[in-house]
């Protein structure tokens, strides 16, 4: 709530405002000041969180610690889905959820895992 006079004077008409006299004139002015920047801080607040919901979704955070966000280098590199998961997870790890760093590299570790199975099995061993 905003306050357009000083308490004592109980009207906008405070003899001392314009000189700067009145301690309740200066009260309500530093209270006014607090007040809007506070509506202010709370609206900055608002489109932050929006921007940040935004982003966690298109840009999250944790894939675009570089220079290339991670989804990028994948397809550049045109690599098939469980070895774009092995880069997504090696990524990541440490970085959504820092107490997940050894899930993250253990679910690289499954996909890795995963794909070679898939190449040995379709290709017939492929180890020297």
């Amino acid at each position: 709530m905003r306050f357009d006079w000083c308490y004592r004077h109980l009207g906008p008409n405070c003899p001392d405002y314009e000189t700067n006299n009145c301690d309740d004139c200066r009260m309500v002015e530093a209270y006014n000041h607090g007040y809007e920047q506070a509506q202010r801080d709370r609206l900055d607040a608002q489109e932050n969180a929006q921007e940040e919901q935004t982003d966690n979704v298109n840009h999250p955070a944790h894939y675009t610690d570089g220079s290339i966000e991670v989804i990028d280098f994948i397809e550049d590199k045109k690599l098939p889905y469980h070895l774009g998961n092995v880069v997504k997870y090696i990524c990541r790890a440490g970085k959504k959820d820092p107490d997940k760093t050894i899930e993250d590299l253990e679910k690289a570790e499954w996909y890795l895992k995963r794909y070679i199975a898939n190449k040995e099995r379709t290709e017939g061993g492929g180890r020297p």
